[in-house]
């Protein structure tokens, strides 16, 4: 039973919420009634009066003639767009730049990495034919050692350079 009142107090707020005789704080269409009146008024606009009514017609604004939207303020809209389309064009040619001087400074490293690398070799080809001519005259002039000496070996004495002719290889005296 200790229930039984909780529900009857909580029915009668819901029939009074119900009914329109509980008043919210703020409520905007609430206007608190002189004490002393007790009939129902109708309630006010509170929104305004209805449009005035012209006997003869009006003719729409200048600015809305068949139009869907209102472009007095568009050339702002044209502008701000514009600069945006500018704003873009400019990163893209920046970055196009960027992109362009990366490839020239990666070409102009290959080529110089090329170039250093075609030095290098011609360096060392340079490098192997003095070696080769080197060794070849050595082995020349080794050849010519062999062949003077066994052409010396195959002369006469008496016929070498430096040797007097007519003499023997005997001493001094010993002739015969």
């Amino acid at each position: 039973m200790t229930h039984l009142p909780a529900r009857l107090v909580s029915a009668l707020a819901l029939a009074a919420l119900a009914t329109g005789c509980a008043v919210v704080p703020g409520d905007p269409y609430y206007t608190p009634q002189p004490i002393g009146y007790g009939v129902y008024e109708q309630p006010t606009y509170i929104y305004g009066s209805p449009a005035a009514v012209y006997s003869y017609p009006v003719a729409p604004p200048p600015g809305y003639y068949g139009r869907r939207y209102d472009d007095r303020n568009h050339w702002r809209e044209r502008e701000r767009a514009q600069r945006e389309r500018e704003a873009h064009r400019e990163r893209e040619a920046l970055h196009d730049r960027e992109i362009r001087r990366e490839r020239e400074a990666r070409q102009a490293q290959d080529a110089r990495r090329d170039w250093e690398r075609n030095q290098n070799r011609d360096q060392a080809r340079r490098e192997q034919a003095q070696r080769e001519q080197v060794q070849r005259d050595q082995h020349q002039r080794g050849v010519q050692a062999q062949r003077d000496e066994a052409r010396r070996d195959q002369e006469p004495r008496q016929n070498r350079p430096g040797h007097p002719r007519g003499r023997s290889d005997a001493p001094r005296g010993q002739d015969n």
